[in-house]
């Protein structure tokens, strides 16, 4: 009986180590999977642009990045075009309507940007009332005729605020990157809008 009864004993405290770990195993497994959704979630919001619901710049770096190291990967120059958009003369709605009426504004237009770029490649908020959009595989000329289709419909788009019409026009600054350091092509497109808003806008 005696023996019996540490042969069952040892079986019962084996169960019970094995039905504790499996527990904890389960737990720990649940635990992590939560972890890396909550990590995941905050890379994202990290990433967001709060108000336009876009990548924010360090988001489109992250998408930049990802481009450049295709580049590595491989000898042949992997293409695509940089595009920073402003919208003309924000400021202007702002101080007649208010910083309220510019955040609409800038929701707006921001839908449509998401929308057209959806198969084209990423367009974000890259601060204050600029954009900046990654054409992938496509080269200046067909990137400048895409921009011309985008204005089609930001003419189309007419905002009506507090019983007050607003129409938006954008200036463009397109650079197409040809190898090395893609900070560069940004600079280029940078000093081209500049150009395009010296030039007349729109």
């Amino acid at each position: 009986m005696s023996i019996t009864f540490q042969i069952i004993n040892t079986v019962t405290i084996f169960i019970a180590i094995s039905v504790v770990a499996l527990i904890t195993s389960s737990y720990a497994e649940e635990t992590e999977k939560k972890l890396t959704l909550y990590n995941h979630t905050l890379e994202k919001a990290a990433s967001t642009d709060a108000l336009t619901l876009l990548p924010n710049r360090r988001g489109i770096l992250a998408y930049l990045d990802q481009l450049f190291d295709k580049n590595q990967d491989t000898q042949e120059v992997h293409r695509f075009s940089i595009v920073i958009g402003d919208v003309d003369l924000f400021k202007k709605v702002n101080d007649q309507f208010g910083h309220e009426c510019g955040d609409v504004v800038l929701k707006e237009i921001s839908r449509v940007f998401s929308d057209f770029m959806k198969d084209k490649g990423q367009v974000s908020r890259w601060g204050g009332e600029e954009f900046l959009f990654v054409f992938d595989h496509f080269n200046k000329e067909e990137t400048s005729q895409q921009l011309e289709s985008l204005n089609e419909r930001i003419k189309k788009l007419v905002l009506i605020y507090e019983e007050h019409p607003i129409h938006i026009a954008l200036t463009y600054g397109v650079a197409e990157y040809c190898g090395g350091d893609y900070h560069h092509t940004i600079m280029q497109a940078d000093q081209k809008l500049f150009v395009g808003k010296r030039s007349g806008r729109n």
